[in-house]
């Protein structure tokens, strides 16, 4: 059996893997340990845990959206599994949006000025981003 545990909350992603260790031992003990294993490898953990500790990060990405001329807004949502690798590899990513609706459905689309305004956005960061001092 191949399962996916995600959750934001790592106390309760710790109850759940903790949960599947003591199901696995109870199989175990009523088949045999050698028809029971589990592994266990994490591959999607909450960004913000490492966001949290770099503040900069989103006060930048702030100033780039309202210096395009939009009210920045910050919704959690599930989404960035590439983000959330680097992130916990020593690389902070936060997601920023790509202007798409409806996504991953078989609907989804980009409109070319939602493109437009996240180019301005980027290049707004990255300006702000080379006035950072190290």
């Amino acid at each position: 059996m191949d399962l996916i545990v995600r959750d934001h909350d790592t106390g309760v992603f710790a109850r759940r893997e903790q949960l599947l260790r003591d199901l696995a031992d109870q199989m175990a003990r009523k088949y045999g340990p050698e028809r029971v294993s589990l592994t266990i490898a994490p591959t999607y953990r909450n960004m913000k845990e490492v966001i949290d500790q770099y503040p900069f990060l989103i006060d930048n990405l702030t100033k780039a959206i309202s210096l395009a001329g939009l009210t920045p807004r910050s919704l959690p949502f599930r989404g960035g599994t590439d983000g959330s690798a680097l992130s916990h590899r020593g690389l902070p990513c936060p997601n920023l949006s790509a202007g798409y609706e409806n996504a991953h459905g078989r609907f989804e689309y980009v409109p070319i000025p939602s493109m437009e305004k996240n180019v301005e956005i980027l290049l707004h960061l990255a300006r702000l981003f080379g006035e950072t001092e190290a």
